[in-house]
């Protein structure tokens, strides 16, 4: 994060962790859905993590429930649903425009989300193509990803205009 710290998501246990550099785990955030009536908490198995555009909003995939999560800079957390059900989200980056950009595995989407939550789905052109990786592209205008099934690597503008390009 800005402060140099390192942060890595416990899939299997549902937790965020802070951990030094010798690996010990200085500090654990719960990233559980904790839904009323639930006899015990709903992990969201968080997958990826991404650092919103301010360096201290830790961002994460709920990879199992369909989710995005932010871990606030007070350790707060909110759970936001993606649109799609099943859309498997994988990865996050924050955008050159301070939303944050996601992929969706399962969904076939590019996802980007606002700071406050807002949630937009672009769909990618090529069906079943398992967006995985997606990162800020050098023009500061967009986001590259990389298909698993497309057989291709794909640029989203900030408009969500996706170009295509096949994998030799």
């Amino acid at each position: 994060d800005a402060s140099g710290q390192l942060w890595v998501s416990l899939e299997f246990a549902g937790v965020v962790v802070r951990i030094d550099e010798n690996g010990t785990i200085e500090q654990e955030i719960d990233v559980r859905l904790h839904a009323r009536g639930a006899k015990k908490p709903i992990n969201t198995y968080p997958h990826g993590l991404g650092l919103g555009a301010d360096g201290k909003t830790l961002w994460f995939t709920g990879k199992k429930t369909s989710t995005v999560g932010k871990i606030n800079p007070d350790g707060s957390v909110e759970h936001f649903e993606l649109p799609t059900i099943g859309a498997v989200p994988i990865y996050l980056a924050a955008g050159p425009d301070g939303n944050v950009w996601g992929t969706e595995l399962v969904g076939s989407n590019i996802v980007r989300i606002t700071p406050e939550g807002e949630i937009t789905e672009f769909s990618i052109p090529t069906a079943n193509s398992r967006p995985i990786a997606i990162v800020p592209g050098p023009d500061g205008r967009s986001m590259w990803f990389s298909e698993e099934a497309g057989n291709k690597v794909g640029r989203i503008d900030m408009e969500g205009n996706i170009t295509e390009f096949s994998v030799p």
